[in-house]
């Protein structure tokens, strides 16, 4: 692995190679809607008190993309994708470790590609896709097998990249807009996400000849705050009067990860405070603070590599 360092010059915080080895480093992403506002500041004092590697981020009105790369720039992130891009991403890189995943623009059928960001990074000697996703939300469509659809369209994109890039190890990040339960999620014709590890650590499913690649889904984690533990169960809140059939607490922003990442996952987090300087992303009744914040809470996955 490359040992890495922060130098600070004039405020700001890069993480600089210098140098080769066989050590490894855990690397922290963390991934939050900001529903279309300047949230520039909490998220650059939550990318402090978490020390981020990567940050991904939805929502994010084009207009304001100066106030977030000057505020993430104070630590040292440099925006790796266009102002027009649906999902951001930024990185603490100085070096350039990433590498800019052109468009298909002889595939007209991929018509989701508009709906995610994709980056190609080395660490560690590895190639690693990374891709930034905001699928479409149930309110803007409602039918549930149509979801589903258009998250296979978004695979379709990933699994291009993989083969033409000769990528095994895959992280897709974002809003996919469905609890990991649904089918859009786990169907074999949708992004075949599983929960469990030995599942995905067998590669591939075949059924009728027709050959499939496991994602794992590490974030079956977030149910695990139900209980004692006061953090919420979910990234996204919803109630309706009279709906009988109800989760209430939805965990719509998620992370999914090829097998062969499998045994490098250090975990899911759902984020509700950052210490002392963002206390509280929830309102008083323990939803997320949409007023102040956004309707969404953070998710932060760590891997080691």
């Amino acid at each position: 692995m490359t040992k890495t360092t922060l130098t600070r010059n004039k405020g700001t915080q890069k993480r600089i190679t210098l140098n080769a080895d066989n050590s490894t480093r855990v690397y922290k992403m963390l991934f939050w809607n900001v529903l279309n506002k300047d949230l520039s500041i909490p998220v650059k004092k939550i990318a402090d008190f978490y020390d981020l590697d990567f940050l991904v981020l939805g929502e994010l009105k084009k207009a304001d993309v100066p106030l977030y790369k000057e505020e993430l720039g104070k630590l040292g992130f440099s925006l790796r994708t266009t102002p027009q891009s649906k999902v951001k991403i930024f990185d603490r890189f100085e070096t350039q470790k990433h590498e800019m995943v052109k468009k298909i623009t002889d595939f007209s059928e991929y018509s989701q590609f508009d709906r995610s960001t994709s980056l190609i990074y080395t660490l560690n000697g590895q190639k690693i896709l990374i891709v930034g996703v905001h699928l479409f939300s149930i309110a803007s469509m409602s039918d549930q097998q149509s979801r589903k659809g258009f998250a296979m369209l978004a695979l379709k994109v990933i699994e291009h990249y993989e083969k033409e890039h000769k990528i095994d190890k895959t992280i897709v990040i974002g809003d996919l807009n469905m609890n990991p339960y649904e089918p859009g999620m786990i169907d074999f014709f949708g992004l075949h996400a599983t929960m469990c590890k030995n599942t995905a650590l067998a590669g591939i499913r075949d059924i009728g000849g027709e050959k499939k690649r496991y994602f794992y889904n590490p974030s079956w984690e977030g149910y695990s705050n139900i209980g004692n533990d006061i953090s919420p169960p979910g990234t996204y809140f919803f109630e309706e009067r009279y709906g009988t059939y109800l989760p209430y607490w939805n965990i719509l922003d998620q992370v999914i990860i090829r097998p062969e990442l499998v045994e490098n996952n250090r975990g899911f987090k759902i984020i509700s405070s950052a210490g002392e300087e963002v206390p509280n992303l929830l309102n008083e009744e323990g939803k997320p603070d949409k007023v102040i914040y956004s309707d969404h809470l953070p998710i932060l996955y760590s891997f080691e590599i």
